[in-house]
C-alpha cells in the first residue's frame, strides 16, 4: 500500500485561486499539495490520509484510479462533475474513474480530514475469452522443408517465422506450446538436386538439412520437437504400422491404372520427374499436385508434358499401385472445411474439390527414393512423400502420449482426441489440399482422430516483382540479409510483408526504409524525447499518474483499444501478422504525436499534474509496444522493457501503469540503429 498524507493550503474559495504550496517537510507536489509517500508491500490498494485545511478547497482533477473517500473529522462538500455532496464524520463517498471531483472544507477553523483508498479498476474493459486458446496446450506444426537448398527469404516468411511468432506469443500468455516441424527427405527434388551436385540424396539431404536447421537458429526460430524420417527403426516401424492398419482395414486399395513412363528410357515419372501444363489451371505444374492452383493431379493428366530430366515425351503404360480411399470421407471433409479457420484462398480451393467427386489418391510409386511399402505386393514401390508427411505429423505427436500407453494406434488416439490440447498448422497455399483434404481423411480413417483446430495459410512471396528462383539466381537468402541487417529487423520486416491473403512482395529498398522510419526514427525519438522530459521534469525518476484531460482520456481508450486489436490478430483465428504489425506501427506513430503535444505544451505548474499523466501514457504505451511485439522482434523488446525497468518476473499485469519510482537514465535508454545495405 502507498500512504501519502496531503496538506491542502487555506484559500480564498470565492476567487478559486490556484496558488502553489510548498514546504521544507514535503518531498513531492501534487495537485497543489505536498504529500509524504509511504510503501506498504502487497496491498490491493493504495491510500492516503488527506487534510484539507478550514475554508480551503483541493483544485479540480480527475485521475483513472477509483477513489473511496472515508471521513474521519470536519465537514465539507464533495463536488463530483455537476454534483454537490455534502460529507461528514463516519460517512464515504466513492468517485468513479475520471470523474471531475473537488474536496471543500466548510468550516472556519476546524480541518477536514478524511482517508483515501484508490485503485485502478481492471474489469472497466474486460478480457475477451476469444483473445485465448481454447486450450492449454497447442501443437504447432509448420511444414518440414525439402533439404535441396538452404532457406531463403520468401520461405522464412512463410511457416516457419509465423509458427514461431505464435509460439512465442502463446508462451507470453502463459499456455503450454510446443513448435514441430522437420525435414522432408523424401521428395524427389532431392535426389534431382544429388543429380546436379553429382552428390547422393543421403548426401544432400544431410548437407541442406543442416544450412536449413543452421539458419532457423540464425533467426531464432524455436523448435521443440524435429521430425526426422529415417528408413528404418522405429520412425519406419511406426509408419508400416499405421499403412498396414489402413490396409487391413481396406481404406487402402489395389489398382491398376495408366501411369507416366519416360517414352525412351521407360523411367516411372511421378512429382519432379515430369512436368507439363495443369490440366486445371494450365499453368507449368510438376506432378501429383500444382504449386499454383494447388489442385491434385494424376500426371498423365498434364498437357504437353515431358520428362524434366531427359526432356523425352512421356508415354502412358498401365501400373498397379496403391490408392487411398479419399472418397469414403467427403461428408465428414465438408463439415470439417465449414467449420475450421483457414484462408480465403484455402477455403474456396477446399470447397471446390469437395464439390467434385473426390479421388482416390495414388500412394505408392515405383522408386527406388523413399519409404519402402511393407505390403508384399508392392515391396518394389515406395509411399507418396506427402502420405507420410500426414503420418510423420502423428508420429511426433505420438511422442508426447504417457509413456503407460505402448500401442502406437493408442497413443495417436490419446493426443488427437485430448480436448485440453489442439493441433495447428502452418503451411504454403500450394499445400492446402494435403493439410485441409487427405490429411484430415487420413486422420478418420484412423478411428476418428480429431484434426487440426486451424490452418494459417501464406501465400507466396515475390522478390522486386518476380517469384523467388533458385536455379535462376534470383533470391535473397536467410543468411545473407543478416550481414546487412540485425535478426529483429528482419524478422519484423518479414511480418509486414507476410503474403497472407494473397501474393506479396519483398523489396530491399523498402525494408531499409520501414524499419529505419519505426525503430531509428520514431521509436528512437520517441524514448529519447520522453527520457528527457523525465529528467528535467523528475530528476529522472517516473512520476505517478496526475491529472487527465479529455484528450488524454481519449487517447488511454484508443491504447486498449489498439492492445485488443492487435491481441485479436494473434490468435489462431484471425492470425495476421501483416495486421499486428501495421497496429504496432500506428501505436508508435500516435503515441509520438501525442507526446509532442503534451511536452509542448505542459510546461506551466498549473498543467504539471497532466504532464505526469502525459508522461505515464507515453511509457504505458512503449511497454504495450515491446510486450505486444516480444514474439516477433524478442531482442528490441528486451531493450525497451529494460528501458523500463521490467523483466519477466516483475510483469504482473501487461495494461498496469508503470510503477513510480523507476530510474531512467541514459545509460539504459535503446539505441537502434540505422541500417544501410551492407553496412553491418
Amino acid at each position: 500500500m502507498l500512504m501519502r498524507l496531503l496538506l491542502v493550503q487555506k484559500r480564498n474559495i470565492n476567487k478559486m485561486s490556484h496558488q502553489p504550496f510548498s514546504s521544507k517537510d514535503c518531498n513531492a507536489i501534487a495537485y497543489d499539495l505536498a504529500y509524504f509517500p509511504l510503501d506498504f508491500a502487497d496491498a490491493p490498494v493504495n491510500g492516503m490520509l488527506c487534510t484539507v485545511e478550514p475554508k480551503a478547497f483541493s483544485r479540480i482533477h480527475n485521475h483513472v484510479e477509483v477513489e473511496f473517500f472515508y471521513f474521519v473529522a470536519g465537514v465539507g462538500n464533495v463536488y463530483i462533475d455537476d454534483e454537490c455532496i455534502p460529507v461528514k464524520v463516519g460517512e464515504g463517498i466513492r468517485v468513479a474513474a475520471f470523474a471531475n471531483h473537488i474536496v471543500e472544507n466548510t468550516h472556519a477553523s476546524d480541518p477536514l480530514q478524511f482517508i483515501s483508498f484508490y485503485w485502478v479498476k481492471s474489469e472497466s474493459q474486460p478480457e475477451d475469452p476469444a483473445l485465448y486458446p481454447k486450450t492449454k496446450n497447442t501443437l504447432i506444426f509448420s511444414t518440414p522443408p525439402t533439404p535441396n537448398g538452404d532457406l531463403h527469404l520468401g520461405h522464412l516468411s512463410g511457416p516457419y517465422l509465423a509458427a514461431d511468432i505464435y509460439r512465442r506469443h502463446l508462451l507470453g500468455l502463459g499456455y503450454k506450446a510446443l513448435h514441430a516441424t522437420g525435414r522432408d527427405d523424401h521428395q524427389t527434388y532431392v535426389p534431382a538436386k544429388a543429380l546436379l551436385e553429382k552428390s547422393s540424396p543421403e548426401k544432400t539431404a544431410d548437407k541442406y538439412a543442416q544450412a536449413i536447421c543452421e539458419t532457423w537458429q540464425c533467426y531464432n526460430i524455436d523448435l521443440d520437437f524435429f521430425i526426422e524420417p529415417q528408413k528404418e527403426g522405429a520412425y519406419a516401424n511406426f509408419i508400416n504400422k499405421i499403412l498396414q492398419h489402413l490396409y487391413d482395414n481396406s481404406y487402402l486399395v489395389t489398382k491398376t491404372e495408366d501411369a507416366a513412363w519416360d517414352s525412351e528410357q521407360l523411367n516411372y515419372l511421378h512429382e519432379a520427374y515430369i512436368r507439363g501444363n495443369c490440366p486445371n489451371c494450365n499453368n507449368e505444374s510438376d506432378g501429383n499436385a500444382c504449386e499454383e492452383c494447388g489442385r491434385p493431379n494424376q500426371c498423365i493428366d498434364l498437357s504437353d508434358a515431358y520428362a524434366r530430366l531427359t526432356n523425352h515425351k512421356i508415354i502412358k503404360k498401365p501400373c498397379k499401385r496403391l490408392y487411398f480411399r479419399l472418397s469414403l470421407f467427403a461428408k465428414e471433409l465438408n463439415n470439417y472445411v465449414q467449420s475450421t479457420p483457414m484462408s480465403a484462398h484455402a477455403y474456396a480451393l477446399s470447397q471446390g474439390l469437395l464439390a467434385e467427386n473426390l479421388p482416390d489418391i495414388c500412394i505408392s510409386h515405383p522408386s527406388s527414393w523413399g519409404m519402402k511399402i511393407p505390403i508384399d505386393a508392392f515391396s518394389d514401390q515406395v509411399l507418396y512423400v506427402w502420405f507420410e508427411m500426414a503420418l510423420a505429423y502423428l508420429w511426433a505427436a505420438r511422442n508426447l502420449a504417457p509413456a503407460s500407453i505402448t500401442d502406437e494406434i493408442e497413443k495417436i488416439h490419446w493426443f488427437y482426441q485430448n480436448q485440453e490440447t489442439q493441433v495447428v498448422h502452418f503451411y504454403g497455399f500450394d499445400n492446402t489440399f494435403y493439410h485441409t483434404i487427405l490429411f484430415p481423411a487420413i486422420y478418420f480413417a484412423l478411428g476418428g482422430l480429431r484434426p487440426p483446430a486451424a490452418h494459417a495459410v501464406n501465400e507466396l512471396l515475390d522478390l522486386e516483382g518476380k517469384k523467388f528462383s533458385t536455379s535462376r539466381g534470383h533470391l535473397i537468402s536467410g543468411k545473407a540479409l543478416l550481414e546487412s541487417a540485425p535478426i529483429d529487423s528482419i524478422r519484423w520486416f518479414l511480418s509486414e510483408v507476410r503474403p497472407e491473403g494473397m501474393r506479396s512482395n519483398f523489396q530491399l529498398n523498402v525494408f531499409y526504409e520501414s524499419v529505419n522510419s519505426l525503430f531509428a526514427e520514431n521509436l528512437q525519438t520517441l524514448i529519447t524525447s520522453l527520457a528527457e522530459c523525465i529528467s528535467h521534469n523528475f530528476q529522472g525518476i517516473v512520476p505517478e499518474p496526475g491529472a487527465w484531460t479529455k484528450e488524454q482520456r481519449y487517447f488511454y481508450q484508443e491504447l486498449l483499444s489498439l492492445r485488443q486489436h492487435i491481441l485479436k490478430q494473434l490468435t489462431i483465428e484471425q492470425f495476421s501478422l501483416r495486421g499486428v504489425t501495421s497496429d504496432l506501427r500506428q501505436l508508435i506513430t500516435k503515441t509520438l504525436y501525442f507526446q509532442e503535444t503534451y511536452i509542448q505544451f505542459f510546461k506551466e505548474h498549473s498543467v504539471r499534474d497532466h504532464l505526469r499523466t502525459g508522461i505515464a501514457l507515453s511509457l504505458l504505451a512503449i511497454k504495450f509496444f515491446a510486450l505486444l511485439a516480444r514474439p516477433i522482434i524478442p531482442n528490441y523488446s528486451r531493450m525497451l522493457l529494460t528501458f523500463l525497468g521490467l523483466n519477466d518476473t516483475c510483469i504482473t499485469s501487461d495494461i498496469d501503469f508503470l510503477l513510480a519510482g523507476v530510474t531512467v537514465t541514459s545509460e539504459q535508454l535503446p539505441y537502434f540503429e540505422r541500417l544501410h545495405e551492407n553496412d553491418k
